[in-house]
């Protein structure tokens, strides 16, 4: 692996934000290249997650394992409405209320960024 300075907007260079790129594959294709661009997301679970991530102080354990349990958009919705399990709760309560989502996305793509989930 080099360390070198890239343009974060190298798509042959996946890790520029970190300054590192790996050395290429024998194929000279890297496994985004073989793969084709990640798939979008939903916007409806980019909403959910935003809200989520706004409504909780990581780690949020209850939370994430709720989500893991349910999925991103079903949790949302019910912490939005405040059926949760107690520990969700305790997590949420203070915040669950300020629904800001499509806020929060509008002015990250504003901004360049784009909200990283694990779908």
């Amino acid at each position: 692996m080099s360390i070198t300075p890239q343009h974060p907007d190298d798509p042959a260079n996946t890790h520029a934000a970190y300054g590192a790129t790996a050395d290429p594959p024998e194929s000279g294709m890297s496994a985004r290249d073989s793969t084709g661009p990640p798939p979008a997301v939903e916007p409806a679970v980019l909403r959910a997650r935003a809200y989520l991530s706004r409504v909780a102080e990581p780690p949020a354990p209850a939370l994430v394992a709720f989500v893991a349990e349910v999925g991103p958009i079903d949790a949302a919705a019910r912490v939005a409405r405040g059926d949760v399990p107690a520990a969700v709760h305790d997590e949420t309560a203070a915040r669950r209320m300020m629904d800001k989502a499509e806020l929060d996305l509008a002015a990250a793509a504003a901004a360049g960024a784009r909200l990283v989930t694990p779908e």
